[in-house]
């Protein structure tokens, strides 16, 4: 699911790929990769305050070797409503 949510998203198929990464996020809550493409879905479409805690989770999950995309996520996950 993670795979094909991944090449949806990259054809700006962000419908379909949605609930593919809902899908993976089920299965296993603690997946970065899903969790961090949800966020980035989610913030891309306008849904920032749902975007907003999956940053925040992925920021208090990712190891160091995330460290950009943590960055990333803990500014986004601060960042304040529109």
């Amino acid at each position: 699911h993670a795979q094909l949510a991944a090449a949806l998203a990259g054809l700006g198929r962000d419908a379909e790929a949605e609930p593919e990464l809902r899908t993976v996020l089920r299965a296993d809550p603690r997946d970065l990769e899903a969790l961090f493409n949800l966020a980035q879905l989610l913030w891309r479409t306008a849904r920032r305050e749902e975007a907003r805690g999956l940053y925040a989770r992925f920021a208090e999950l990712a190891p160091p070797a995330y460290a950009g995309a943590r960055r990333l996520a803990a500014a986004r996950a601060a960042a304040p409503a529109p």
